[in-house]
């Protein structure tokens, strides 16, 4: 059976996949949260028995990491990315988390495919405002437990 309810912050990626298989423009995440957070009434999903997207995982998206300057180097990001993978599976019973991160940004790369474990997927190509390409990471968090 087919609903229609209000969309929710966690429909992001379910939405931003169907509208990449979908439509030839392609919005980015922080357009699509931007419109969800300040028009929550206008933005809607139609929903099959709880099935968003066609393969029903739980996908978890990171949006931004930061850790300031003087802190860096002192295992503080992945602290974090475990505490966030680890609520991820909690609270949603996660199965695989994502992120995109920037081309020219090594130092990242880095972190996430050799101290975090993620995978390259594509290339999302003018994914930035100033049209900087970005790479797709993913980790299968499936049998993951950190604490």
């Amino acid at each position: 059976m087919i609903s229609i309810r209000h969309a929710e912050i966690e429909d992001l990626l379910a939405i931003q996949h169907c509208n990449q298989q979908c439509l030839p423009e392609h919005y980015k995440n922080n357009y699509l949260v931007y419109i969800m957070l300040c028009w929550p009434s206008l933005s809607y999903v139609a929903e099959d028995d709880k099935k968003l997207d066609e393969n029903n995982d739980k996908k978890g998206l990171v949006v931004s990491l930061a850790v300031s300057l003087s802190y860096r180097r002192l295992g503080i990001a992945k602290k974090l990315m475990n505490f966030s993978i680890q609520a991820l599976i909690d609270c949603y019973n996660a199965t695989e988390i994502f992120l995109q991160v920037r081309k020219s940004n090594n130092i990242a790369i880095m972190f996430y495919k050799v101290k975090m474990n993620f995978k390259e997927e594509k290339i999302i190509e003018e994914y930035y405002a100033d049209g900087e390409d970005a790479f797709l990471l993913s980790k299968d968090i499936s049998d993951i437990k950190i604490f």
